[in-house]
């Protein structure tokens, strides 16, 4: 009897069992997102999406539409759709056109369907946010960090799933506006698509994504909390509206071009853990005036709200805001860091001293007030674009140990009248006093040395050798 029971009760379950994978198989379709455009293609036989008019920010794209397959997505269809963070591809869609989802940089998860053999050239190119991609098609290998394939939709990804290696659960969560990558190891912020202007980060939260905030109109400030380690490249760029940014004790590396064009920053605060932080995290930054640094910072720190290295060698930030008129490079300084003065609206002068060694890439570009700039003697090269732009620049005296002057190092300095060159130069960039209009040059060399490049005087400015002007 009891065998009978166990028997009736084990048919029973495998007939729901039964039913519901049929229920599962047979699960409509979902809907349709509300303002996509289907224009008819193949002599009116399929339907192509070209184009999108919604509010939605997740877009399913249909098998069909009107009873006729959609087997495409046109191309230019979703490009520069800022709202759109996911999309769900249908599995009748074949292709996707040249630059179909390009510039969509709220984009952050795509799943591809399963009949896609094509993507087009650039359709996903600067889907800065686009860290999952599931790639259902058997047609596709998609690669993570691939920046030519598959129109480089694999390219920012940190998780990739191909139809090879099993279709898992998407790790991407939404909290609050906040779009975050989670799994066992680290919990990253991605994205925020909320309407808050002062933003506090989930405490959960380890690392800031790569442009996670970046190119918001709106963010005015940030605390970031004690649990994150990294801040990515560009993960505040152009956040023009941003006035105060509170970095969390634990964070250890902040990404270039962070805080770029970040314009309306006053001041910063880095904390004691901070070890790696790149020349152009604070550029064209022009409102800051102070950059603090931890006092116990093995790495950094601060004389008169400029940023240095800890052993004050190296100057590798200026903080840009500042309304003075006149620096003089303090005594220890040995290198001018890379674009260290670059964007400055304030300065006139500077002196730079006699234990400078090295002026680095792009240190004084586009500083437009700037007009005398004495070199020390002690200086050996003048990097490439080291006073490009300075368009208001008169007068540089090149110290007599300097050996390298690079590439495009004065170009553009359109009232430099002249400028002497001694003979210790033995080397000369391409293009490096080029467009500058009122400029006569002297040279002690009797004639061009060997290591000058042919294109070092391009706009072919007056030379007067063995002469000291």
């Amino acid at each position: 009897m009891k065998k009978k029971i166990i028997l009736t009760v084990l048919i029973a379950l495998l007939t729901v069992c039964i039913l519901g994978l049929i229920t599962a198989c047979d699960e409509p379709e979902p809907s349709s997102t509300e303002g996509l455009t289907f224009t008819l293609i193949n002599n009116d036989l399929e339907y192509e999406v070209s184009g999108y008019t919604g509010s939605s920010t997740d877009v399913y794209i249909p098998s069909t539409h009107n009873d006729k397959p959609v087997t495409s997505i046109g191309s230019y269809a979703f490009f520069d759709c800022d709202l759109l963070t996911s999309v769900v591809i249908g599995d009748s869609v074949t292709s996707i056109g040249e630059s179909a989802f390009c510039y969509c940089n709220m984009l952050t998860s795509v799943v591809i369907g399963n009949n896609v053999t094509s993507i087009g050239e650039r359709s996903f190119k600067d889907c800065h946010r686009l860290v999952e991609v599931v790639n259902k098609s058997p047609n596709l290998t998609v690669t993570k960090g691939d920046p030519l394939n598959n129109g480089c939709v694999g390219y920012y990804a940190l998780s990739v799933y191909n139809s090879d290696s099993g279709i898992t659960k998407s790790q991407l969560i939404k909290d609050r506006g906040f779009i975050v990558y989670s799994n066992d190891r680290e919990k990253v912020l991605v994205a925020y698509n909320g309407t808050k202007t002062a933003l506090t980060l989930p405490s959960y939260i380890t690392k800031i994504n790569q442009r996670a905030l970046s190119n918001s109109s709106t963010l005015t400030s940030v605390e970031i909390g004690r649990n994150v380690t990294d801040i990515g490249e560009s993960a505040f760029s152009e956040c023009r509206s941003l006035l105060s940014v509170k970095i969390g004790r634990n964070v250890k590396n902040i990404g270039d071009y962070a805080f770029v064009f970040c314009e309306k920053l006053i001041s910063i605060e880095i904390p004691d853990s901070v070890t790696s932080l790149d020349y152009s995290v604070f550029n064209a930054c022009t409102s800051l005036t102070n950059i603090t640094v931890g006092s116990n910072n093995s790495a950094y720190k601060s004389i008169d709200g400029n940023l240095y290295s800890k052993d004050g060698k190296t100057l590798i930030k200026y903080a840009l805001g500042k309304k003075t008129e006149t620096f003089v490079v303090p005594n220890e300084v040995i290198t001018l860091g890379d674009m260290a003065f670059s964007s400055c609206a304030f300065l006139t002068n500077v002196v730079i001293g006699d234990n400078v060694e090295s002026i680095g890439y792009g240190t004084f570009y586009s500083c437009d007030l700037l007009r005398n700039v004495l070199i020390g003697d002690s200086v050996e090269s003048i990097g490439d674009k080291a006073f490009e732009y300075c368009k208001l620049l008169t007068n540089v005296v090149i110290g007599e140990s300097v050996k390298s002057i690079g590439n495009f190092a004065f170009r553009k300095c359109e009232l430099l009248t002249s400028v002497e060159i001694p003979d210790s130069v033995i080397e000369i960039g391409v293009y490096a006093f080029e467009d500058c209009d009122s400029l006569t040059i002297y040279c002690e060399a009797e004639s061009q040395p060997s290591g000058w490049s042919s294109s070092w005087n391009s706009s072919n400015r007056p030379v007067n050798w063995s002469s000291k002007g």
